[in-house]
């Protein structure tokens, strides 16, 4: 069972209009069926199922290619560099095999069409040590150390070395999963000998070390994978159908129950994207929901008849509809939402989301201080204190001690205050304030505790006085012969304890000086 979450509309969406039009949407690849798609580097790419590319920039203007002769299988784009990978289908001349190829294209380049640049080829079946089987996943390390091609049978190809200048057709291996079950998915993490691949069946996940000479293989989780993709951390982040799964590397992470079958997983800015689908629902529609998983609750949640696809690029999610539509989803400012959230008096969520997200701290102590207020409204003053005393460095003491004298409440102005001298920040007033609380309290166990506590400062004579006026001159005394104040000791024995005696044999203890000069 799903655990409840608060929901929110902390997106904006919109569609993405064609150029020049304010009420006509861009469609990728009207007339066919799209089959994959990627991004990074700046650029949104897509493949459908005739062998064409659609590729959107930061413009948000469509363009295309035609990349394969049948179709295209799966794209991947580079994010430092300005390549994009294909895998797709070409026809042979005696039209009896499939043609199966890699492809690489510089897109900051032309070629004399006015393409994109077609810069390798590389065959996927170059022979028959490789079975064949419908290509299902491709990935790629940044530097093009590392390209992998995952199959339906359940095997992954992969190609190791400069493959930027080499030909790599003699430089792969195959790995096969014991389950052979379809590859869905494939990530890189890491570089160099610690580069890490991982994995991602229909029933499992795994990881393989690929500077290793023999390929290790570790099972992950065993279930009905429906969809993954990596986290800011690269660690990867498993769709099943009832939950979401987070590894640690090489180790398991963190587990979400979040109910209903699972058809795309993203990562933006820390929140985890998913389209969903409700199996008990009459009517099949997905979900697209953006889920804040620190902080517990849903960021924005909304029904589409289809979603093919997601992608994060431009500081937004993009979605792409079933009739091939695309879908943008703006984050709202941070004002915007702290204002939503302060109007539902959701100040804890508000202070989490603003933390969590590295905000100004001035902007954190307003929100201690709305809350502060909203709770002593409320007359929760002990809650209260508690923020206040968070503001503490950034907030004016006098507006937290007016409000405390004003209705009474000696203990929370004594908490508050107390926290003051516990930062160091506290004025000789306030010393005398906090001591006339604890003389009013008649509180002996804290007023013993604050004047013997050496790790806190405060203006002694002032402390002095204050104790003598409320006759506690046991501890005033105590005060004074800590601290050496010799006319304040025999002043109390004398003037208010008549202990003459004692204020005699304490000069005795005295140097000569000192001595006659009391």
């Amino acid at each position: 069972m799903s655990l409840q979450w608060r929901r929110f509309q902390f997106f904006e969406t919109s569609e993405v209009k064609e150029e020049g039009s304010a009420s006509t949407p861009i469609q990728l690849s009207p007339k066919y069926d799209l089959a994959c798609c990627t991004s990074g580097h700046g650029t949104m790419v897509f493949g459908d199922n005739e062998g064409n590319i659609h590729l959107l920039g930061r413009d948000l203007k469509p363009a295309s290619f035609k990349a394969f002769e049948v179709k295209v299988d799966r794209v991947f784009q580079l994010t430092s560099q300005n390549i994009l990978l294909a895998v797709g289908e070409d026809k042979l001349a005696n039209q009896q095999h499939k043609l199966i190829q890699l492809k690489m294209w510089f897109l900051d380049k032309e070629d004399k069409n006015g393409g994109p640049l077609l810069v390798r080829i590389q065959k996927i079946f170059p022979s028959k040590n490789i079975e064949e089987s419908p290509v299902t996943a491709l990935a790629a390390v940044d530097d093009m150390t590392h390209v992998a091609v995952g199959l339906e049978n359940g095997s992954v190809i992969l190609y190791r070395g400069d493959l930027m200048r080499d030909r790599i057709q003699n430089r792969h291996s195959v790995l096969v999963a014991d389950s052979k079950a379809k590859v869905t998915a494939l990530y890189f993490r890491g570089s160099g000998k610690q580069t890490m691949l991982y994995v991602v069946t229909t029933k499992e996940a795994y990881y393989y070390f690929t500077a290793a000479k023999i390929e290790t293989l570790v099972s992950l989780k065993d279930g009905n994978l429906t969809c993954s993709t990596l986290n800011g951390d690269q660690d990867l982040v498993l769709g099943y159908q009832e939950a979401i799964f987070f590894t640690l590397g090489d180790d398991n992470g963190p587990c979400y129950g979040i109910d209903g079958v699972k058809h795309c997983l993203a990562w933006f800015r820390g929140y985890l994207v998913l389209v969903s689908t409700d199996p008990t629902a009459s009517a099949p529609v997905h979900r697209l929901q953006v889920y804040d998983l620190k902080n517990r609750f849903i960021a924005f949640s909304d029904t589409f008849p289809e979603i093919k696809c997601l992608l994060c690029e431009f500081g937004s999610i993009f979605a792409v509809t079933g009739d091939r539509k695309v879908i943008q989803l703006k984050e709202k400012d941070t004002q915007t939402k702290l204002d939503m959230l302060f109007k539902k008096n959701l100040f804890v969520i508000a202070i989490n989301l603003a933390s969590s997200n590295d905000f100004d701290e001035s902007l954190v102590i307003d929100i201690y201080r709305k809350f502060g207020d909203h709770l002593y409204a409320k007359g929760d003053y002990d809650s209260a204190v508690d923020q206040y005393v968070k503001t503490i460095g950034r907030l004016e003491p006098s507006y937290i001690i007016r409000k405390f004298l004003d209705v009474q409440r000696t203990q929370n102005l004594t908490q508050y205050l107390q926290a003051l001298h516990e930062k160091h920040l506290a004025s000789s007033d306030h010393t005398t304030l906090l001591l006339n609380c604890y003389t009013k309290l008649k509180d002996s166990a804290h007023l013993d505790a604050f004047i013997k506590d050496p790790s806190l400062h405060f203006d002694i004579d002032t402390a002095i006085n204050v104790l003598r006026q409320a006759e506690f001159y046991d501890h005033a005394l105590s005060l004074a012969l800590r601290h050496q104040h010799h006319a304040h000791y025999l002043t109390i024995q004398i003037d208010d304890r008549k202990a003459y005696g004692s204020a005699l044999e304490y000069l005795w203890t005295l140097p000569f000086e000192q001595c006659r000069e009391h």
